[in-house]
This record gives C-alpha cells, sequence and structure tokens, in this order.
C-alpha cells in the first residue's frame, strides 16, 4: 500500500465527505496523467469542487494534496514501472471492485479537467479506447461479481497499470520537453 493512501484516506474521514481515497487518488492521477501540473491554489479548487466543499483549503491539507500529486507523478514517470493502482486491501473482492470503479470514476474526471481544452477526435485513438474501457469499468456493479473474480480484477488492475502510464506518456509535456520530443 502507498503512503499516501492512508494519509488521503484519514483526510477524507477528517471532512467526512463521501469521497474514497481511491476516488480522490484516481482523480489526482487522471489530471497528472492529462499533463496538468496545477499549483496549490488550482489543485485546491480541484478538489474541493469533486469534494463538494465551499471552504478554502488549510496550507497543511494542500501540503498533502501536493505530496500525494508529487507521488503520482514521480510513480508514473519511473522508468522501473513503479506505478500502482492503489485499492483497499481488505474488504473482500466487491470491495476491490467497488474501489476499482470509484477509483475510473476520479481518474476520468481527472484527465477530462486537464484536457478541457482538447476535443475528443484530436486524442489518439489508443487513448480514446483506454477512456472508452475506463468508462465501461467504473460502471462495474461490485454485487454482480461472482466470487471467485480475483483473477479478472488482477488482468484488469494490471491493464489500466499499463494503459495509465500509456496516456500519461502520450500528454506528459515536461518528459518531452525534457527529451525535445515535442
Amino acid at each position: 500500500m502507498k503512503p499516501y493512501w492512508e494519509e488521503i484516506g484519514d483526510w477524507l474521514a477528517d471532512r467526512e465527505v463521501l469521497a474514497t481515497p481511491a476516488e480522490l487518488i484516481g482523480l489526482l492521477t487522471g489530471v497528472v496523467a492529462g499533463g496538468a501540473r496545477p499549483g496549490p491554489k488550482a489543485l485546491g479548487r480541484l478538489v474541493a469542487a469533486h469534494l463538494d466543499q465551499s471552504e478554502p483549503f488549510a496550507a497543511e491539507d494542500m501540503a498533502i494534496l501536493l505530496n500525494c500529486q508529487q507521488a503520482l507523478l514521480a510513480d508514473l514517470s519511473d522508468e522501473a514501472f513503479n506505478f500502482d493502482l492503489v485499492l483497499a486491501e481488505d474488504g473482500g473482492i466487491r470491495a476491490q471492485i467497488d474501489d476499482l470503479a470509484a477509483w475510473c470514476q476520479g481518474f476520468l474526471t481527472g484527465i477530462g479537467t486537464a484536457l478541457k481544452a482538447v476535443s475528443e477526435q484530436s486524442l489518439p485513438e489508443t487513448v480514446r479506447e483506454v477512456l472508452a474501457d475506463l468508462v465501461d469499468i467504473a460502471q462495474i456493479d461490485p454485487d454482480a461479481v461472482e466470487e471467485g473474480a480475483e483473477f479478472d480484477l488482477m488482468q484488469i488492475t494490471e491493464y489500466l497499470r499499463v494503459a495509465v502510464v500509456m496516456v500519461f506518456e502520450e500528454f506528459d509535456t515536461e518528459r518531452m520537453e525534457s527529451t525535445g520530443n515535442e
């Protein structure tokens, strides 16, 4: 389990919001994968809007969000393929599938925010396919999942790991600028 999972979980619990750590981490992953690197104010507004919070976040709150964003950027940039979807480890297969769906919903919101000025038709075909898959996965009903679906969950999670890194590499302007591939 990544260290920011518990920190985000505690942070959400302190605010008594209904979002899960998976959903918020998915949101932040989508923003980063879409090439956006929001500063503290923009990130605070994005998360506040997503969580339906009207009060601005304190500096220590922003530090948690910025640390999570930086950790996700580092994981996605890691040549050793360190990125991993962070899902709850307890609660059984249905809880993990529920987390996976919430992560996908958050990711779609995050990447939609990052790419708001980009038309769907101008996205590369592979990115459109990944986003369509994410929409499908986000709609999985955990109650309809049969017992013994752990292998299926593992395959879906592994597919998403690779797909999200591919999307990140497509829109990572910092990497493109440093290597001259614009």
